[in-house]
């Protein structure tokens, strides 16, 4: 029988087949008193986000499994395969702004040390491009002919 687990907002067992959570190659996944707070990101997408979701969603891009919001560490990544180890970032303005260059900075040294690629996109590109940032994603994410 599973014990009960607090989660943030309830308390609520986790759910067979979520998303794993826990120690994992030296790095948390989806920490459990985060969950509301993604859970909140994935109900509250703006815009671009949601529009890359839903050419991500279902396997649409090279058969890839994506999940939204998804916690590695402390950091929340807005789209991520796990089976490629590969997050995709729709970054708003504030993103190229005083202290928030430094913390992605951060980010991204964190991210690399535990062999995650990243891919970033601004709203700006999605939201003049989509059918641009989508084959750039296909292009990045189909394995290279040996």
């Amino acid at each position: 029988m599973r014990q009960k687990v607090e989660i943030g907002c309830d308390n609520s067992s986790p759910k067979v087949g979520e998303a794993r959570w826990g120690m994992k190659d030296d790095c948390e996944f989806n920490i459990p008193a985060q969950k509301c707070f993604r859970q909140n990101l994935r109900c509250n997408m703006s815009k671009p986000e949601a529009l890359v979701w839903n050419r991500l969603r279902n396997g649409q891009v090279n058969g890839l499994k994506f999940r939204r919001q998804y916690g590695v560490g402390k950091y929340i990544l807005d789209f991520y395969c796990t089976k490629i180890r590969f997050a995709i970032e729709i970054d708003g303005n504030s993103h190229y702004l005083g202290d928030k260059i430094d913390q992605d900075s951060e980010r991204a040294k964190y991210l690399s040390s535990r062999n995650i690629r990243v891919l970033r996109f601004t709203n700006l590109e999605v939201m003049e491009n989509l059918d641009g940032v989508i084959c750039n994603i296909y292009n990045y994410t189909t394995p290279s002919p040996s």
